[in-house]
This record gives C-alpha cells, sequence and structure tokens, in this order.
C-alpha cells in the first residue's frame, strides 16, 4: 500500500477533515487547562488580602499593590496568596457593594476617613460621613480594638463584637512560653513541636506541600511568620497605649440623632494611622490635609475565618509605622 505523504494527499486531508484537526486542538487545549486548573492550588478566603477604601480616600499602587515585595518586608505572611485593593465608588454604593461581599466572606481591612458629618444646635450629627457613616452601618463587621481587652456589645440584641488585641493574645500564647512552660506571648520562646504540629494540620492537603522536603522548606517560613507577628503586634500594642505612639487607637464619642430618636456612641473600632508621618506615600485623604483622618478598621470578614491568617493586620500596621514614620 502507498502510503507515502504527499503534497496533494495532504491538500485533501486538510480540505476536507480541517474541521475535525480544530476541533481535535480545541479538545486538546481545554483538557490541558482542566487539568492545570484543577491541580493549582486554589487560595482560601484567608490566604486572600482584601483591603477596601471608603469613598474619600485612595492609594498608591506603588507601595501597596505588590503583593510579593510586602511579603519580602515581612508586611505580610508567606501565605497570603493573593492581595486585593478595592476602592468604593461612593457611599450610596457602599450599601450593596458591602452586604454582597461580607456575605461572601470577603473583607480583611479598611481605610477611611474620620470626616464628621452634620450637626445641629445641640451638638448632635443629623448625618455621618466617612468612617462614621461605615460603622454606624457596619460595625457588626469589624472587631474591637481596646488594648485594655473586653469586647464590645450593644445588648442582648444589638452588636457584639470580638477584642481584635485579645484574640491576638491568644493565639500567639498557643506557641510562645517561658522557661518554665508558661505561655507567654510576650517574652517567651517559640515551641518548635507546637508550631509544626499545628502547621501539618493546617497545611493537611494543600496541594503545594507534597512532599516532605517542600513541608519542611515551608516550616522555616511558618517559624518566620510566627516570630514576625509576635513583634509585630507588640510594637502596636506598646505604640497604641503610649500618649505619643505612632499608632493609636482613634475612639468616636458622639451622639447622632436620626429624626426621631438618638443615640450615643462610644467606639474603638479603628487605628488612627494620621501619626504616621509620611503615610500619605501609600494611603491619601482627598482633603485639604491628605493624612488628617486616616483611620483602618479590621473586618471579621475574610482571613478572620482562618485563625492562623487572621492578624496579618498587625504585621501590615507594623510595617507602615517603621517604613513611613
Amino acid at each position: 500500500m502507498d502510503a507515502k505523504i504527499t503534497k496533494k494527499r495532504l491538500g485533501h486531508l486538510l480540505s476536507y477533515d480541517w474541521l475535525k484537526i480544530v476541533g481535535i486542538c480545541a479538545i486538546a487545549v481545554v483538557l490541558w487547562l482542566l487539568v492545570f486548573t484543577t491541580a493549582a492550588t486554589r487560595a482560601s478566603s484567608g490566604q486572600v488580602f482584601d483591603i477596601y477604601y471608603y469613598t474619600g480616600v485612595s492609594y498608591d499602587e506603588g507601595a501597596i499593590d505588590d503583593l510579593d515585595r510586602l511579603k519580602s518586608r515581612g508586611a505580610l505572611s508567606y501565605d497570603i496568596l493573593s492581595l486585593v485593593n478595592y476602592q468604593i465608588p461612593s457611599s450610596s454604593m457602599a450599601s450593596t457593594i458591602f452586604p454582597a461581599r461580607f456575605a461572601a466572606g470577603e473583607g480583611d481591612m479598611l481605610v477611611a476617613i474620620d470626616g464628621g458629618g452634620t450637626q445641629d444646635e445641640n451638638g448632635r450629627y443629623t448625618s455621618l460621613e466617612g468612617l462614621k457613616e461605615f460603622l454606624y452601618s457596619y460595625r457588626g463587621n469589624c472587631l474591637w480594638l481596646d488594648p485594655e481587652g473586653g469586647g464590645y456589645s450593644e445588648g442582648e440584641d444589638g452588636v457584639s463584637c470580638d477584642n481584635y488585641f485579645t484574640l491576638c493574645e491568644q493565639y500567639l500564647s498557643r506557641f510562645f512560653f517561658s522557661e518554665s512552660g508558661e505561655s507567654d506571648w510576650r517574652y517567651g520562646t517559640l515551641d518548635e513541636a507546637v508550631a509544626r504540629a499545628n502547621f501539618d494540620e493546617r497545611m493537611d492537603g494543600d496541594k503545594r506541600y507534597r512532599s516532605d522536603e517542600a513541608r519542611d522548606a515551608a516550616f522555616e517560613e511558618e517559624k518566620a511568620r510566627l516570630e514576625n507577628l509576635r513583634t509585630a503586634y507588640v510594637y502596636v500594642k506598646d505604640e497604641v497605649m503610649k500618649e505619643d505612639g505612632v499608632i493609636q487607637i482613634k475612639t468616636l464619642s458622639f451622639t447622632y440623632y436620626n429624626g426621631t430618636a438618638e443615640t450615643t456612641f462610644d467606639w474603638k473600632f479603628a487605628f488612627d494611622l494620621s501619626g504616621i508621618a509620611n503615610i500619605t506615600e501609600v494611603f491619601r485623604s482627598s482633603g485639604d490635609d491628605a493624612r488628617s483622618g486616616l483611620s483602618m478598621c479590621i473586618l471579621n470578614t475574610g482571613s478572620y475565618q482562618d485563625p492562623d491568617l487572621r492578624f496579618e493586620q498587625f504585621t501590615l500596621l507594623h510595617y507602615l509605622a517603621t517604613n513611613y514614620s
């Protein structure tokens, strides 16, 4: 049988079977894409770090949008796989955007301006703006920031929130111990056996660490993550406890009148970033003073669901304070 490939035969093949060839190629491409998609590591909600910018706040992409750069400088840990910066275009759209994103388990921190609002002759706010406006509607999606401890509650049927400082101390106390074996998050030494057991349990099934060599190498990064978190947390807590600390807790005390009833609030839901001298190289207010009123809220909807990644905001705060002061 003459099976020699000739120009004429090849021409006939392409003329009559080109649709089959294209179809086979397309199927092959789709199959390869499915293989790569299935094999790839998918970031959990805890491994995606979402930063929201409320109306009136802008950010410098070069300073806060490069995940690899932030990770190399200890601002975020090795286990954060994706960084999302999201600008809220207007306060009117917030009522649509936030409920949907919070319900989807998205959101780790929000930067807003303490812009006040409109007050009547009695000093009561009759309309709210910026940080107050956000917290009035969404404080239930934030964490309480009292360094002295204790949570936030508005009564049996009202909003209640965990204390971010207390949660972090409890977490660090699981891994750092004094010479006598007592938990000591501030001065203790990392117990590598405890850290390794927690790491192995957390990474069980993670496609990045199938081999023992890969897991051993990753554990070195895990130890660095815990040490870095402890350093960052101690720094932030010490700063907010100082009268002149670079980072402060913003206390919002005001009365709001909605037309029928008035309510007085006393909130500690935000870090005050305005004391960081060069913070405008990262975040900016649209007002005359680009630094004034800049505040950071910690959200309980994203990495908060992952006990090991819910404190990345402390390492980011430490990075901002020590690199932009």
